[in-house]
Parts: C-alpha cells; sequence; structure tokens
C-alpha cells in the first residue's frame, strides 16, 4: 500500500513539473511585439468651438493591411484619445490602405464629405515594423475654407437668443431667416414623381443643401404626386441652423428639455422610447405652440442622449 502512495505521488510530481516546464517554454517562444504610433499631427482652426456632441462622434479611421498573409488591423482616432493609438503588432511590413475621417453619430449625412467638410490624409503609404523602435504615423488634416466658413456661420448672433421658440425663425448660414420664407432662400424640387397618400406627409431636400428639407402633406382626399403636396414646414439634419434660445443640432436634449434647467422646459409629450440614449427606439420631444399651432419636434436616436434632427410644422394644434 505504502508503494502505491508513492507511486501516485511520483506521478503527480512528474505531472507538476512538467506543467511548469511547459509554461516556461511559452513564453520562451513568445513573440514580441512592435510598436506603432499613429497620431493626429494638428487640429483644424475652429475645432474647439464645436458642440461637443460632434466632437465625440468624429472618428479618424485608418486601416493597416499585412503584406505578409493580407490581415487587416482597424485603427480608429477619437476626441476621447486626444486623436492617437499605440498599436502593438507582429515585426513586418504593412501597407496602409485607408485614412479617412467620419462624423459617426450623423449617419444620415453623404459621409463622403460629412458634414464638417474635413478631409484626413497621411503621406505614409507603408508602415514597416520592428522591435528596435517605435514607428510614427502622422495624420493631417487638409485646410477647408468650407469648415472655416461653416464655423464662422456657426456664432450665435444676440438677436436669435432673445427671439421666441415659435416665432418661425432660424439663423442658417449666419443670417436670420423666416421659416415661412425659406422657398425664396432655398430650392426644392422633387427628383422624381413620388405618390404621397391622403393626409400623408413626405420630405422635400433642398438642392442647395440636401440637410435642409421641406415638409409637405397631401391635404386631399386622394393620392396626389409630392410635387401638388401643401409646405407645412422644415427639417433640419446635421447642420449649423441655430434655433431661437440658442439651440443647436448635437446639443444634449437634457439642455433644451430639462424640467428645471432646461431652455425650453418640459416637452408637452415625448414619442418613442422614455428611456433616452437606452438603445431601444428613437425619442421625439414636442412642444406646440397654443397660440399658432405651430408644433417643434427634437428628435435623439436610439443610442444617443443629443439632438439629430429638428422639425418645425406649421399650425399642427397637436
Amino acid at each position: 500500500m505504502r508503494k502505491f502512495k508513492k507511486a501516485v505521488w511520483f506521478v503527480i510530481m512528474l505531472l507538476i513539473i512538467s506543467l511548469l516546464g511547459g509554461c516556461s517554454n511559452k513564453k520562451g517562444l513568445a513573440i514580441k511585439r512592435a510598436e506603432c504610433r499613429i497620431y493626429l499631427k494638428e487640429l483644424p482652426k475652429g475645432y474647439e468651438m464645436l458642440n461637443k456632441a460632434i466632437k465625440d462622434n468624429i472618428e479618424i479611421f485608418l486601416i493597416l493591411r499585412s503584406v505578409t498573409n493580407n490581415k487587416e488591423h482597424w485603427i480608429s482616432l477619437t476626441d476621447k484619445k486626444n486623436f492617437e493609438e499605440v498599436i502593438r503588432l507582429n515585426p513586418g511590413t504593412y501597407d496602409l490602405v485607408l485614412c479617412k475621417l467620419y462624423v459617426k453619430g450623423f449617419s444620415n449625412i453623404d459621409i463622403k464629405t460629412n458634414m464638417l467638410f474635413l478631409e484626413a490624409y497621411t503621406d505614409i503609404e507603408k508602415v514597416t515594423l520592428s522591435r528596435e523602435e517605435t514607428f510614427e504615423v502622422p495624420v493631417f488634416i487638409k485646410d477647408s475654407p468650407i469648415f472655416t466658413e461653416t464655423i464662422k456661420n456657426s456664432t450665435v448672433r444676440d438677436e436669435i437668443l432673445s427671439l421666441d421658440i415659435f416665432s418661425r425663425k432660424v439663423q442658417y448660414n449666419g443670417e436670420i431667416i423666416d421659416l415661412k420664407n425659406i422657398r425664396q432662400i432655398m430650392t426644392f424640387t422633387p427628383k422624381e414623381k413620388k405618390d404621397v397618400k391622403s393626409y400623408k406627409a413626405a420630405s422635400i431636400p433642398a438642392v442647395e443643401d440636401p440637410r435642409v428639407r421641406m415638409i409637405v402633406q397631401n391635404q386631399t382626399n386622394n393620392t396626389c404626386d409630392i410635387s401638388e403636396c401643401t409646405f407645412i414646414g422644415v427639417t433640419f439634419i446635421g447642420n449649423n441652423v441655430v434655433f431661437p434660445g440658442g439651440i443647436v443640432l448635437g446639443m444634449d436634449i437634457s439642455e433644451i428639455s430639462h424640467a428645471k434647467k432646461g431652455i425650453l422646459g418640459t416637452p408637452d409629450y415625448f414619442i418613442g422610447s422614455p428611456v433616452i440614449g437606452g438603445a431601444i427606439s428613437d425619442t421625439w420631444a414636442v412642444y406646440v405652440d397654443d397660440i399658432s399651432g405651430d408644433r417643434i419636434t427634437f428628435i435623439i436616436n436610439a443610442d444617443k442622449t443629443f439632438v439629430s434632427v429638428i422639425k418645425y410644422e406649421f399650425e399642427r394644434y397637436e
């Protein structure tokens, strides 16, 4: 019996030794990675004036592809990370196949130009990594007169701050405009024929800026073409519009609708998910003017807390 116990203990000790030996061998075979630092060289002028919600959704996206096995490595530079990232990869050569700036939170905007009209680029085409030193990839943003002008026009004028939210006036591209007269400032022409059912609404993007859309409604008892519908309001998506009180797209909904601290206070009613930012469904915060019947709606995407769309409608009374 004692010989049996000794044999068992001997086998257990051999197993422990072999396992420990295996661990040390694995560590000895581990490949030391090489470092690559990717960073934005300089922020564009006027960047600090952007709304925080927009800053939080700017992403410079890069892809490195190994010349050995074609494996791709995706890198994201964001405001939260100060537009810098250090990655560790196997030593070797990689092609830099993409460097592009996106505005993630406004996916309904044409991302080929993006709402900021900014373009990211790098002069590096190949990245050769070694264990001895860190390879650096500086990223630049092209000077954009359109971005500079957009920031300039976003400066809120005193006049718009003092107006009532139902004045039917907004600041757009630095000028105060009357929403009822917007068809005298922009061109709204349907791209194609479209049937609109009785008392249903549709929208027509402006030729000059598709992020501004005229809301129309078929106010007849029969189906009609979109060109025959009645103008009832305007929608703004992802641009530099300023509403009375200084309300802008990208503003956190709490700054507008908080019962005590919000610019407008508690909405008349909500549509959609009562849990804002809970990724359940979009939330609409709606205000209605008792006198004119005008209605303004602030739309918050399901997984966000900031306003991505503002709709102003005339004489809705509900």
